[in-house]
C-alpha cells in the first residue's frame, strides 16, 4: 500500500492510498535500490552459474529469493569456480 496523504488527528489516518507491486517499486527506485547475490551454484539444464537475489530499498527487502544470472554481475567468477567444464569438476569446488 502507498499513501498519498497523512492526516494526523488523535490517530494517523492515509488518504487516498493504492496498491503496488515488488516491480513497480523496483522500477521506480532505479539506482537506489540495493542487489545482493547469495549462493551461485551451476545449473546443468541452463549450463549457466544462478545465484539467488535479493533487492533491497533503504534497508527494507523488497524481492527476496530470486533466481537471476549470476555470470551477468560477475562474468570472471562464473566463468571461472563455479563453472564445471572450467574447474574440472562437477562446480562449487568439488574435485
Amino acid at each position: 500500500m502507498v499513501a498519498y496523504e497523512l492526516v494526523e488527528t488523535s490517530r494517523l489516518w492515509a488518504r487516498t492510498v493504492g496498491p503496488v507491486t515488488a516491480a513497480q517499486i523496483e522500477r521506480a527506485a532505479g539506482e537506489l535500490v540495493t542487489r545482493t547475490l547469495s549462493e551461485p551454484t551451476f545449473s546443468p539444464r541452463s549450463a549457466t552459474v544462478i545465484a539467488n537475489e535479493t533487492v533491497s530499498l533503504f534497508g527494507v527487502p523488497i524481492i527476496s529469493g530470486r533466481r537471476t544470472n549470476y555470470a551477468v554481475s560477475h562474468p570472471e567468477q562464473a566463468q571461472g569456480d563455479l563453472h564445471p567444464h572450467r574447474s574440472g569438476g562437477t562446480g562449487m569446488g568439488d574435485p
